[in-house]
């Protein structure tokens, strides 16, 4: 069974400051969820067809998944060193 990661508050201040800071940072994150899991670009896409409301669910969809990505990545670190 696979686990979500739990968001540590670094991560959590950490996109929140790219997110801030990074202008294209909207442009960047879709254009990678596209490439890498294009079944949530396709989610997202329907979501924006429902709701009619673009920005927010781009927000909130780049958000969670940076969110996720990072603390998966920084976990994956983690035990990587612990193993070494």
């Amino acid at each position: 069974m696979t686990v979500l990661p739990i968001v540590s508050k670094g991560t959590i201040e950490s996109v929140a400051q790219a997110i801030v800071s990074n202008e294209l940072f909207l442009t960047d994150i879709c254009k990678e969820i596209t490439e890498d899991n294009p079944e949530i670009a396709i989610l997202i896409g329907e979501l924006i067809k429902l709701t009619g409301n673009q920005k927010p669910i781009l927000i909130t969809a780049a958000a969670i998944y940076k969110l996720l990505k990072s603390q998966a990545e920084a976990d994956n670190l983690k035990k990587d060193f612990l193993l070494e």
